[in-house]
């Protein structure tokens, strides 16, 4: 008797301990968050925020520009000093930048406002 109620205690424990592990998430600050890949909500392009401030966009969800046909393809990002997210597209020595505001983010999600526009980017 002894034994069984240790062990259905210590069953309790282990499975207690295994099912509250994994699913929490603490976001962090919003650059450490930033990192991966990210689409908006109704769309399935998604775009990749990599660690070292690169941003690959090939489907240009976060931001494009091109001038006489030139297109400003290498695309960097960083939070700013205000906590906004900074994203700058250049070729060469000529660049292009966009500011959205950062209205709010958790681990799967980061709102964002552009031209006052609200937009929500999902983790993929």
């Amino acid at each position: 008797m002894k034994n069984s109620l240790k062990l259905s205690v210590f069953s309790f424990l282990l499975l207690f301990g295994i099912s509250s592990c994994g699913g929490d998430c603490e976001p962090g600050t919003l650059a450490e968050t930033m990192v991966g890949t990210w689409s908006y909500a109704l769309t399935s392009d998604s775009a990749e925020f990599q660690a070292d401030g690169t941003l690959l966009d090939p489907d240009d969800i976060i931001f494009s520009f091109e001038v006489n046909g030139v297109v400003y393809d290498e695309k960097t990002w960083e939070i700013d000093a205000d906590g906004n997210l900074l994203v700058t597209a250049s070729t060469g020595t000529l660049s292009s930048n966009a500011t959205f505001d950062v209205d709010g983010f958790n681990c799967d999600e980061v709102m964002l406002r552009a031209f006052g526009l609200p937009l929500t980017l999902v983790r993929q």
